[in-house]
This record gives C-alpha cells, structure tokens and sequence, in this order.
C-alpha cells in the first residue's frame, strides 16, 4: 500500500500489486496523515502528532484486501521516558506484529525507537537508536538478519544499512527515496530523480538494482509518498481442519511438510 503526494486526490491509500504492477485505490476513512505507513497482516498504522507537541498516538486501521477497504480501528498513545511530541515522524515500519519502529523527526540527531503496540498504549522499548543519516525517505527491516535500511530524501539522498544497535553497515549513495516495501521477504525502493523507478534493494553487501517499475502512476500522482507491505512469513498451524496458515506470521510451524507431518500424528 501507498500514498502518493499531489494529484491523486485528498490522501488516497492506494493498492500497489507488484507482480502485475497495477493500482487500486482503496476505500476508507483516509489516512490521517501523508507521512508514512506501517502494516502487518491487515493492520495498518500510522504516526500521528496532534496539536505538535504535546504529544503523539498511532492511529490502527484493518484492511479487508477481498473488497479493497479499510476502516479506523482506534488510537494509541505514545507512552515514552522522551516527551511523546518528540516522535513525531515521517518514516516508520513494523519489526514484527507487536512492535513498531519509528524515526523520530524531532530529534536534534537521527534517533529511532521501537515501541510496543500489543495494548491499547503504545510503550517504547529500550533506549532510543542513534544513527549517523537521516531516515527521512522510509524505513525497511530485515527479519533475517535483524538489520533494517533507511531511504535518504535530501538529507542527504541514499540508501543506508544498519544493524539493530546503530551500527553502519554500509552505504550507496545518489539514490531519493521517498517509499519502501517488501515483497516475498526482498526489499524495494521507490527512487526519484536520475534513479527513477521501483528498484530491489540486496543486503550484504547492500546494493541497489535495475528499474523494475518506471512509475505508471494512476491519476497524475509523482511516487510513493508513503509505503508499506503486509508480508509476514508464511507459517502454519496444526488444526483440525488440517494446516493453516493465519497469514500474521504467527504460525507454530515454519514448512507446511512439517505441519502435515504433526497434523498427521495429531489426527492418529
């Protein structure tokens, strides 16, 4: 899912499929801002600073992806050892599905904080994440290897790796980034300017590849403006109506031969 800036409507959320590289515009409330977005299964979730400061809540929205809808589900306050104001934010993303990792556009050096969202709060979790670039495109975590790339958009431009505790892990400068998302556990740039077009990004070492979507944007829109994915790693779990997948990434069993195998014993 994306929001693109100027010329495609007051805020629409719309739905970007990568293998047919096609667009739909999702029906709903609206996002409640166009900074970002953060997603895990069918949930939604966005940083929202109202009035900037005192303070800040996230905002969680369900998507029902057979009728293309979402709707608002409610807010959490941001509860933070750091005056909440200070996470106000343009770029963000989900660790896993109770935790969200947001850039804080307040701070006088870059700084991330990962907080959990499992309650009706929002609760930071440990000490913030020092960083030596600017997040200001988006954010993308790697569950592999516990690592997450940021997007430079002019601040300067290029694509950043980190390690979980700060660590530089390496660099490709050049590339204005406003959005990314995953897509089969791979990680995707949309890129601006002289770089052009959604692009895979590599890890280890990091590198940027060729343009695999020039940017067919519908209604006059310029890019990602704000990007996510919902793509939790498939796992299964042994019921009685045989393997199933919930889709969360929550699954007992990580190979469906493995959850055949137990949901076997388990009908014996």
């Amino acid at each position: 899912l994306y929001i693109p800036p100027g010329g495609a409507g007051n805020l629409d959320l719309i739905r970007y499929d990568h293998n047919t590289q096609t667009h739909t515009t999702m029906s709903g409330p609206g996002p409640v801002n166009s900074t970002d977005i953060a997603m895990w299964g069918n949930k939604i979730y966005q940083v929202h600073s109202t009035p900037r400061p005192p303070y800040a809540e996230i905002w969680e929205y369900e998507a029902d992806y057979t009728t293309n809808t979402y709707t608002l589900l409610g807010t959490k306050e941001i509860i933070s050892s750091i005056p909440p104001g200070y996470w106000q934010s343009n770029s963000y993303t989900m660790k896993d599905a109770n935790t969200i990792i947001i850039y804080s556009l307040s701070a006088s050096s870059p700084e991330l904080g990962l907080f959990d969202i499992s309650t009706s709060t929002a609760t930071q979790i440990g000490s913030t994440i020092s960083l030596s670039t600017n997040p200001a495109g988006d954010i993308a975590y790697d569950p592999t290897s516990d690592t997450f790339v940021v997007g430079g958009y002019g601040q300067p431009d290029g694509i950043v790796h980190y390690d979980m505790q700060g660590n530089f892990l390496g660099s490709v400068p050049g590339y204005t980034t406003r959005g990314m998302y995953k897509f089969n556990g791979e990680i995707y740039a949309e890129c601006e300017g002289t770089n052009d077009g959604i692009r895979k990004v590599t890890l280890n070492p990091l590198s940027v590849g060729p343009v695999l979507d020039t940017h067919p944007y519908p209604n006059g829109a310029q890019g990602f403006m704000a990007a996510d994915s919902t793509c939790p790693p498939a796992r299964w779990n042994c019921t009685i109506s045989g393997c199933i997948d919930p889709g969360d990434g929550s699954g007992q069993y990580t190979s469906l031969h493995a959850c055949n195998d137990a949901c076997t014993n388990y009908e014996c």
